[in-house]
């Protein structure tokens, strides 16, 4: 039997731009005003309480619009046999680089997400084959969704591995988790990369959330990028571990 070949893999994505944000808060209901009220003051209560609770909705959306479908996606983290790489857009610089170099990190630069997916989709189908798996945490609806969406975004030739067509050669470590170990809460639908680490007593490093990840990208600095860099790597290093546990 031929050796399967893993890609691992982790994503990091930015803020989606404001006008998809606003198309994202004109889905929501916002209701009327009950049409038998008469007073004046009533009226304006009741309309205030709704706009309050559409503009806390929107904020909601706002804060999580690196989740959006068109948020794009800022740097991607790969393990493949040993090796590690990042494809970014971040802005990093000189000594950046030399530090993800010291430790051990290809780290690939380019200027925009069109030509960093050209990157990637180069890379998986110069080296992988109709053996290979391309394997992720939370991955189905996160990871490779997004990689699939920014190809299309960009008009950029999806992945052999990546194909909708191709699912059996796609890895979602977080369901395979919960269907083979989470016994007692079976029932979930979700769990974090850490959690499955700390039932699995994988030591891992984190220096931001997830939650905190698209606004570092969005302050623009380079200390900040090269962190968002580590984070991600560290990601698909944590994920491979996972890997290994339990498959």
């Amino acid at each position: 039997m031929m050796n399967v070949r893993d890609f691992v893999t982790d994503i990091e994505t930015r803020h989606a731009s404001e006008k998809f944000v606003l198309s994202a808060c004109a889905e929501i209901e916002r209701g009327n005003v009950p049409r038998n009220y008469r007073d004046a003051e009533k009226i304006a209560a009741y309309q205030k309480e709704i706009n309050d609770k559409y503009q806390k909705e929107c904020d909601k959306i706002r804060e999580k619009s690196a989740c959006l479908n068109a948020a794009p996606i800022g740097c991607i983290g790969l393990a493949a046999d040993g090796n590690l790489l990042n494809f970014s857009t971040l802005n990093l610089s000189g000594d950046d680089l030399s530090i993800l170099r010291d430790e051990g990190v290809d780290a690939r630069m380019f200027e925009g997400e069109k030509e960093m997916m050209v990157g990637v989709t180069d890379f998986l189908d110069s080296c992988s084959s109709e053996y290979s798996r391309i394997v992720g945490f939370n991955s189905f609806k996160f990871d490779f969704s997004k990689m699939r969406l920014a190809c299309r975004r960009n008009d950029v030739k999806l992945p052999e591995i990546l194909k909708p067509e191709n699912s059996q050669n796609q890895v979602d470590l977080m369901v395979d988790f919960i269907r083979k170990y989470n016994c007692e809460d079976a029932h979930r639908l979700m769990i974090s990369l850490h959690a499955v680490c700390d039932e699995l007593n994988i030591k891992y490093k984190k220096t931001l959330t997830g939650a905190e990840i698209p606004h570092a990208i969005a302050r623009g600095n380079p200390g900040d990028h090269l962190t968002v860099v580590m984070d991600c790597t560290n990601d698909v290093i944590e994920t491979y571990k996972t890997l290994l546990k339990i498959r």
